[in-house]
Order: C-alpha cells, then sequence, then structure tokens
C-alpha cells in the first residue's frame, strides 16, 4: 500500500472570499491486484481536512492511465477528459470528508 499526502486546490462556498484555498489530504493505495495479463486493480482511499470556519468544495483531480474504468466510488465524479475523473468533494467547516473509489485499468 502507498500513502501520500496531497494538496488540494478548493474554492469557499458562502463567502464574500471566493479566493483558493489550499488544504493538505492524503491518499492511500487501499488495495492492488493483477486481473489478467495487462489487466489491474486498484482501491484508494481519499481523506480531506478542512481547518477553516466555513464549509468548502475540493476538486480531487485524480490522474488515470491507458484505457480507465471506475467501478465502484463513494461519490460521483466527472470523466474530464480520456485521463482524468474529478471528484467534487463537500468538506464542511472544521471538518473531514473522504472519497473511495476502485478502479479497473488496461494497458
Amino acid at each position: 500500500m502507498f500513502s501520500f499526502f496531497v494538496i488540494f486546490v478548493a474554492f469557499c462556498k458562502g463567502s464574500s472570499n471566493r479566493g483558493p484555498v489550499y488544504k493538505v489530504g492524503q491518499r492511500v493505495q487501499t488495495n492492488y491486484e493483477v486481473i489478467g495479463g495487462n489487466v489491474y486493480e486498484s482501491e484508494y482511499r481519499i481523506t480531506l481536512r478542512n481547518h477553516k470556519e466555513q464549509d468548502i468544495v475540493v476538486q480531487v483531480v485524480e490522474p488515470m492511465p491507458s484505457d480507465w474504468r471506475i467501478v465502484t466510488s463513494s461519490m460521483p465524479f466527472e470523466k474530464r477528459d480520456a485521463q482524468t475523473a474529478v471528484f467534487s468533494v463537500p468538506v464542511k467547516a472544521n471538518g473531514e470528508a473522504q472519497v473511495t473509489y476502485h478502479v479497473r485499468v488496461r494497458y
């Protein structure tokens, strides 16, 4: 399993200050499996923390290699292009939110 900290850019909702807010999150690969030949499956958990006094929405941009399909996810996502999935994650003031997803990749 891999774990690393990443910085996400968020924009505040419900405030006159609409500039970017930089928050630290943690992304952990919770599973990896070779299905056969050139097909692999991975699972990820992304935890976001908001230390501000207002709610935010974080755009989690996940690069995807080659031919991919998200099998399951805890939140809806947008397939922005052939190699990018984007999750819009609401995080409450002084709160925490998690996104989990399972992706199948074919090289």
